[in-house]
């Protein structure tokens, strides 16, 4: 029998409440932080693959590129595009931002929706209130090359040229110096700024350089393998850490902390989430000098988290997290030895590709290799890791190997790597000059590998199959195809 509350009792409870010290609801998403106000910025060194590359290379001194006792005779380069624009896809979802921008606005300004702690400052706010989508950004510039794309490479041939004056000189010489750039839009345009960098304004015009393969096994390898399709899909997908992250307490507290700084209620989903990182990552990439109002959406920690998740989708779709990836460069990693072995021409290799193509060929080396796994659960204990994609894979990364001649010493050819312009120190090399049969035994795997069956498990080939390219070939056909895909 439900016992039953009397009036007296009732008003007596009432007057206890109001006697009771008032305890309002507080909205507490996060760090005070003012965005505009802070003169440093320094989050954006950590914006992951989409870090501009002025500020992922840092400062260079000439003492790292000179090596007593030794001549430089060689160069090798392997270059990711410069910065570009977004792809047709993204600039969809990027204009949906106008309509997200008020809503933000109308939380502050009129629902009165701001957290108690962690809100937007005023300069924040003017931030939102001044911008707008630039709509000459359409589908027609899908992943193409922008103006600061064009400066990254020319400035960089020039970095290059300046230190290894010997090896680059000012004219353009056909034995000499060799390119190759993948078949899009971007990577075209980053060897003609390379080489505009290098001899002077539209330089290419007088350089013989192929155009690329259809199957392009040196430069777009992954494409051709299975495998490292499946696993890319598999690096975001149920069960990945990738997911667990998102799922985890900091994932959710994240969600939930950015949500609320903007004014929300309730819970942004992690897509628009991803709309305004890239947004805030693109726009301060694209005019270094200035700063996107869609960066102001974060705190310092916040950004931390957001690199972290990056950096975990690539460790296992690119990196270390997976076996298949420790191989899959193998055509590049026999290009280099073969040109740092040789004292032929040219003098220059210069390729220009993809993050895939550098992160890959960077996993084959071990360069950044960490000895923890990335994982949901480690967030904390790897803040110092070696794998961060805003140090090893920003726009226009860079993995150059420099051949040396060191008369005086027993081994005379001595190889220096530079990483985004800075020395790479592996183990098995001292102080960062490693020598030549050093090289050999570190890439010994690929040095005689069959790279078509070898890269990818066995199945490098099998990727054709796809479009029934084989079903329809002969015995001679098969064969013809395997000596174009090797040359």
């Amino acid at each position: 029998m439900t016992p039953k509350i009397s009036l007296p009792l009732l008003l007596l409870l009432a007057f206890v409440c109001l006697l009771l010290p008032h305890q309002s609801i507080s909205q507490q998403c996060c760090e005070d932080y003012c965005y505009s106000s802070d003169r440093d910025k320094t989050q954006v060194l950590r914006f992951a693959t989409k870090t501009a590359y002025e500020f992922a290379k840092g400062a260079q001194t000439n003492n790292d590129y000179y090596v007593p006792n030794c001549e430089p005779k060689k160069i090798w380069i392997l270059s990711r595009h410069g910065t570009r624009y977004p792809s047709a896809k993204e600039m969809k979802q990027m204009e949906k931002l106008q309509n997200l921008r008020d809503e933000i606005l109308d939380n502050y300004d009129t629902r009165r929706s701001k957290p108690d702690q962690g809100a937007l400052c005023d300069g924040d706010l003017a931030g939102f209130r001044n911008w707008e989508w630039d709509s000459n950004i359409t589908a027609q510039y899908d992943n193409f090359l922008v103006w600061q794309g064009w400066e990254d490479l020319r400035f960089l041939a020039k970095s290059f040229q300046r230190r290894f004056p010997n090896i680059l000189g000012n004219y353009y010489e056909r034995e000499k110096y060799a390119f190759r750039y993948t078949d899009t839009e971007r990577t075209l345009s980053s060897y003609r700024a390379f080489t505009e960098g290098l001899f002077g304004p539209k330089a290419y015009l007088n350089i013989n350089t192929p155009p690329p393969p259809a199957n392009d096994s040196l430069l777009k390898f992954y494409d051709m393998c299975p495998a490292f399709e499946e696993q890319s899909d598999k690096a975001k997908g149920p069960g990945s850490e990738y997911q667990k992250f998102i799922d985890s307490k900091v994932g959710q507290k994240f969600v939930s902390d950015v949500s609320m700084r903007l004014g929300f209620k309730f819970n942004l989903s992690l897509k628009q989430i991803d709309t305004i990182w890239d947004m805030c990552r693109y726009e301060q990439a694209w005019h270094l000098d200035k700063y996107s109002a869609w960066c102001s959406a974060f705190t310092k920690s916040q950004v931390e988290v957001m690199e972290y998740l990056e950096d975990i989708k690539y460790y296992y779709k690119q990196g270390y997290g997976n076996e298949l990836n420790s191989n899959l460069a193998c055509s590049l990693a026999q290009d280099l030895l073969m040109h740092m072995g040789s004292d032929k021409n040219p003098s220059l290799q210069a390729y220009f590709a993809h993050s895939s193509t550098i992160q890959l060929f960077l996993t084959a080396l071990g360069v950044a290799k960490d000895r923890e796994s990335l994982r949901a659960d480690n967030f904390d204990d790897m803040k110092y890791r070696h794998f961060r994609t805003s140090k090893i894979g920003p726009f226009a990364t860079n993995i150059a190997a420099v051949k040396y001649d060191c008369p005086r010493d027993a081994e005379p050819n001595k190889i220096m790597f530079y990483l985004n312009e800075k020395p790479v120190n592996f183990e098995w090399c001292k102080v960062g000059l490693c020598e030549y049969s050093a090289l050999l035994r570190h890439l010994k795997r690929f040095q005689h590998a069959d790279c078509n069956s070898f890269f990818c498990g066995g199945n490098g080939a099998s990727g054709l199959y796809k479009n029934g390219i084989l079903l329809v070939l002969g015995a001679f056909g098969v064969v013809t195809l395997w000596n174009a895909m090797r040359n």
